[in-house]
């Protein structure tokens, strides 16, 4: 059979696909960091241009979707702290956690239409908004819509090249929290935010979208966010809390022989809150969230030790601490 003269085999366009992604990131670093003018002769054009592909290959590293992992270096990056490679997130989502926060989405009903609208909030190339789709399309129960807002030029690069079809319902909106919460028409039913930077307060523009409910996805403090961006408002209060696996965590397999314990800042804390006047209608439905029984795990969970205890607290300081024990 003949190929057009045009047509491409796919192995070829994944090719070109990835070097022009590649491209893309280089470009973008050498515009963040552009080679010193004023440098001692020690440090060369050379020298630039080397540390140049290290870092847009770590990058590129960083940019997956689920469907492009298949074990724990996928998802975490490196196999030790001091050969450091930024993972795909800075915790490693298991299939109870995601099955746990898409029963949430399920359970909120839309304010507008038929499809409940979750926002991503600094939700980068949208990793954790794929899973939880797929889940929810899987169970054929609700259809949701995602926003993933995100400033990053590196994810607006990526999914220029790995767009999410028009399908899925996951739309990427290259904004800051506060551009997106300052447009009245950007309301939803769900708020989520991921591993906050240390020191920034997204809670505001969070609340500003007026979710039902808001999800935090964290560490203790200070390594996420800032005590604000966690704690009670005057109209959300937390309901629920469980304890996950950090990437540092599942890469962490020498705990304190006497005491088997990882230390604290190894914590991935899974948060809900819920508007003040709704609690009545979710705070017992989300502290009883059912995991089944048998229930399969990502390609990645295989090799990572769970937190002995999984259990859903009221609260983010009933969770034991420090979170991690290995048997």
């Amino acid at each position: 059979m003949s190929m057009d003269a045009n047509e491409k085999p796919i192995a070829n366009q994944k090719d070109n696909k990835s070097s022009q992604l590649h491209n893309k990131f280089s470009d973008i670093l050498k515009s963040q960091t552009p080679f010193p003018e004023n440098t001692d002769n020690n440090y060369t054009l050379e020298n630039y241009n080397s540390d140049l592909e290290i870092q847009t290959k770590h990058m590129l590293f960083r940019y997956k979707k689920p469907e492009d992992c298949s074990n724990l270096m996928d998802i975490v990056g490196s196999d030790n702290k001091e050969n450091y490679v930024a993972g795909v997130l800075d915790w490693v989502p298991r299939y109870s956690d995601i099955n746990r926060i898409s029963q949430i989405i399920e359970m909120i009903p839309p304010r507008n239409g038929n499809e409940v609208k979750v926002a991503d909030i600094a939700g980068n190339n949208g990793f954790l908004v794929k899973l939880l789709q797929d889940m929810i399309s899987y169970r054929g129960e609700t259809k949701a819509n995602f926003d993933i807002v995100d400033p990053s030029e590196f994810a607006a690069a990526y999914l220029e090249e790995n767009a999410y079809p028009p399908e899925t319902g996951i739309k990427f909106i290259k904004k800051t929290s506060k551009e997106y919460a300052s447009d009245p028409s950007n309301k939803v039913d769900i708020a989520i935010c991921s591993w906050m930077l240390p020191d920034l307060n997204l809670r505001p523009d969070m609340e500003e979208i007026d979710p039902s409910v808001i999800i935090n996805i964290r560490s203790v403090y200070p390594e996420t966010g800032t005590p604000e961006a966690y704690s009670d408002s005057e109209n959300y209060i937390e309901v629920a809390a469980w304890q996950g696996i950090t990437r540092f965590g599942a890469l962490d397999t020498v705990p304190d022989p006497e005491t088997q314990i990882i230390s604290p800042e190894e914590e991935n804390i899974i948060s809900v809150l819920v508007k003040k006047d709704l609690i009545p209608n979710y705070q017992d439905k989300i502290q009883n969230l059912s995991d089944s029984e048998g229930s399969p795990v990502y390609p990645w969970e295989h090799e990572v030790s769970p937190p002995i205890d999984n259990k859903i607290y009221s609260k983010t300081s009933e969770l034991p601490s420090p979170a991690f024990t290995y048997a």
